[in-house]
């Protein structure tokens, strides 16, 4: 093998070893939390990470509230040319917004660089009592105070 085919070979294992350490790390990340969702919910909602096609740039993928028929974004994340840093939108709108150029960059876009940051985006969703989340889960669960384990 010549030294530009070993080059070569070398960039593209290292492109695709980052781009798989995000994407892993935020399937985990999705996967944790779908935990907490199911038990709390009794199995009737829970949270998936839908991989979206036909986006105008590099991979993106939806964080989806999902109930019977119903598939609610919650976040949107891009990744960059080498998975991190990721790119968090709110919705669907915001993305569409921030790429078309409707908006502000600093007014739609979260960037995360890691799996700590991802998590710290990610918790509140879980923990903040205004989150779409908790709203949803009340909505779709019927959840009231008997269900809250304190």
């Amino acid at each position: 093998m010549s030294e530009m085919e070993t080059m070569l070979r070398s960039a593209m294992l290292s492109r695709r070893t980052e781009i798989d350490k995000a994407t892993s790390e935020l399937k985990n990340s999705v996967a944790l939390m779908n935990k907490a969702v199911l038990s709390v919910s009794k199995g009737v909602a829970s949270l998936e990470l839908q991989k979206l096609k036909n986006r105008q740039h590099n991979q993106a993928f939806a964080l989806t509230f999902r109930t019977g028929n119903d598939n609610i974004t919650l976040r949107l994340f891009t990744m960059s040319e080498l998975g991190y840093p990721l790119s968090c939108f709110k919705s669907l709108e915001d993305y569409d917004s921030y790429y078309s150029g409707y908006a502000l960059h600093e007014e739609l876009i979260l960037t995360i660089n890691n799996a700590h940051e991802l998590m710290d985006e990610l918790k509140p969703l879980l923990s903040d009592p205004t989150s779409p989340l908790i709203r949803l889960l009340e909505y779709y669960a019927n959840l009231d105070e008997s269900d809250i384990p304190f």
